[in-house]
């Protein structure tokens, strides 16, 4: 089964571009992980369908669905230069004063007015540069996930998600490639970022886009996202509520975390290397090391917590053990 492993990147990386709250700075992150490294960081190999222009940027895998994605960071929408939109394409061909053309939108306009069609990714709390926004991304050359500190919350993280799951599908499935982001804009209190929410099968969980379904039919459709709601105490947040450590076995508890297509009750498969941590966010430590044993073995991971203001955390795989097609 393919494997691929994340490259980590931060703002206290030397060389690292720093993120603020003014148009272009997003940008430039994305440009220096994805597409052309900085300092003695490799970027993760995204290629550009189209050249920047001025804080427009395209961006497109080179494995698994290749699909595009647009990223609009000059300041409108009523969030300003604190907030930018995000929005997946199947094909990108010009760019004109920010609007897109091409095929495949995900969202669009119909799902989600703000763009139009787009997801929010917040930065920053103010629209300047007068603090430096800490920021960490994990990525391949077909996912990518960023979690920024915008300084609405101290130690709060905001994020953005863009490109593909592990699809469970016995064909070939390529359109597996989704958005995930904020459906609010300029909201310095949100209780649901939504990489953090989870909804029941079969329900759209809010924020979370996808080209096409699994056989290709149709557009752009929503999805739902689930990890081991059993051991959670809120089945709608990525946190669980299993003792820390298990008494039993002293263990650390995490699950897959799956996505569904929509309302279907269809399992498409399981984000790339984003896992579901059964305990509570208190219990562990941003950034803190879990090593794998028994069915986990080789693995490694990194926590993520504080995502949003609803507690959640996610664990991010770090081993040469990411699940890829």
């Amino acid at each position: 089964m393919p494997t691929s492993q994340f490259k980590i990147y931060n703002n206290m990386d030397v060389g690292a571009p720093q993120l603020y709250g003014f148009s272009g700075s997003l940008l430039a992150v994305l440009n220096a992980c994805l597409v052309n490294g900085y300092g003695s960081k490799l970027p993760s190999g995204w290629t550009k369908p189209l050249p920047d222009t001025s804080s427009y940027g395209t961006f497109k895998q080179i494995s698994g669905s290749q699909i595009s994605f647009f990223l609009n960071d000059s300041g409108v929408g009523t969030g300003g230069q604190k907030e930018s939109w995000l929005t997946g394409w199947e094909t990108i061909t010009a760019i004109d004063t920010g609007k897109v053309t091409g095929s495949g939108q995900f969202p669009t306009v119909a799902q989600l007015a703000i763009g139009p069609g787009a997801v929010v990714a917040r930065k920053s709390n103010t629209a300047d540069s007068s603090s430096i926004r800490v920021w960490t991304m994990f990525a391949d050359a077909s996912t990518c996930y960023l979690f920024m500190q915008s300084g609405d919350v101290v130690g709060t993280y905001t994020a953005l998600t863009m490109g593909d799951i592990y699809s469970f599908s016995t064909g070939s499935d390529t359109w597996k490639a989704l958005v995930i982001g904020r459906q609010l804009e300029n909201q310095a209190v949100n209780n649901y970022e939504n990489i953090g929410v989870n909804s029941l099968l079969g329900t759209a969980a809010a924020g979370h886009f996808m080209a096409r379904t699994y056989t290709g039919a149709g557009a752009s459709i929503l999805l739902s996202k689930h990890g081991d709601g059993g051991k959670s105490g809120d089945p709608l947040i990525m946190a669980g509520s299993v003792q820390y450590p298990n008494a039993t076995d002293k263990g650390i508890y995490l699950s897959p975390t799956f996505i569904g297509e929509g309302t279907s009750g269809t399992i498409r498969g399981v984000m790339r290397g984003l896992w579901f941590v059964c305990h509570a966010n208190t219990t562990l430590n941003d950034g803190q090391i879990i090593s794998g044993s028994g069915d986990f073995a080789g693995k490694t991971f990194v926590v993520v917590r504080n995502i949003g203001l609803n507690n959640s955390l996610c664990a991010i795989e770090t081993s040469n053990t990411v699940l890829t097609n």
